[in-house]
């Protein structure tokens, strides 16, 4: 197959499949690791980075987007539904978006176990 052809499945495959990062590095690096030495290892490496900031930002975007949540909840005593939105909260899975999601659930447990949550 050429490669260029490998270069669009694989960047298909990221735009069908934004939630699998790991997913998509796999096939990118596959492709990259085909194209070294070629014209179209410079278009691979544009492609990773792009995906790669792409889900820089949107795990950003995700943990912001948890972070008000919860907040905004706790904000007004609500800590019990503070904890049922963070451990409901849909996001792909990415460790730092789980770091994230701990840290938070520690802080709710701190102010309901200091006596002062609901």
């Amino acid at each position: 197959m050429p490669i260029f052809t490998e270069i669009d499945q694989a960047m298909e495959y990221a735009r069908t499949h934004p939630d699998d990062g790991p997913g998509i590095l796999e096939r990118l690096d596959s492709v990259r690791s085909r194209a070294k030495g070629t014209p179209m290892e410079a278009r691979v490496e544009n492609a990773i980075r792009r995906h790669r900031a792409f889900r820089r930002e949107r795990i950003d975007n995700i943990i912001r987007d948890m972070q008000a949540e919860a907040h905004g909840l706790m904000a007004n005593g609500n800590y019990a539904g503070a904890e049922q939105a963070v451990r409901a909260f849909r996001a792909p899975p990415a460790p730092e978006i789980e770091k994230v999601r701990r840290s938070l659930l520690d802080e709710i447990r701190g102010k309901t176990d200091g006596g002062t949550g609901k």
